[in-house]
């Protein structure tokens, strides 16, 4: 059976148990593109050692992480992130965050993009996107 490439990489997506820090960082001319972002208990790991009933509960979390690293050159986040915890993908049980970036080329831009905060939630990605198309002034992609 063959996956879909978004699962394969998922898959090998490193993760971050309580207090570690996620960290992407791009080169002087790229910006960072969030691929993927989860956060629960997906499986038994270094993270989660005993399983207490509640695995396989997570929450994407993919929009959250947009907001704070998509379009940045720069981007930390340590566990437990707030925003993260507030999603309560396995009610109180420690959790930890999963997730895969890439780097963009792209020149800066010095326009300032504000209206992606207001959209609802289903929008909020595709409109992040045309924000940081804007400031950097990105390549199309095809």
């Amino acid at each position: 059976m063959l996956l879909p490439l978004f699962l394969l990489e998922l898959a090998e997506a490193p993760e971050y148990c309580m207090n570690e820090v996620f960290r992407a960082r791009c080169a002087e001319d790229e910006v960072i593109v969030m691929r993927s972002a989860l956060y629960g208990r997906m499986h038994l790991n270094r993270c989660i050692t005993v399983d207490m009933g509640y695995l396989g509960c997570s929450s994407d979390v993919l929009d959250l992480a947009d907001q704070r690293c998509s379009g940045r050159r720069e981007c930390e986040l340590r566990m437990p992130y707030p925003a993260f915890e507030a999603t309560r993908p396995c009610y109180d049980l420690q959790s930890f965050f999963k997730a895969d970036y890439y780097c963009l080329k792209g020149t800066q831009h010095k326009h300032i993009c504000i209206t992606w905060r207001i959209l609802s939630p289903a929008k909020q990605r595709a409109n992040i996107m045309h924000c940081v198309n804007y400031l950097y002034r990105l390549p199309r992609l095809k």
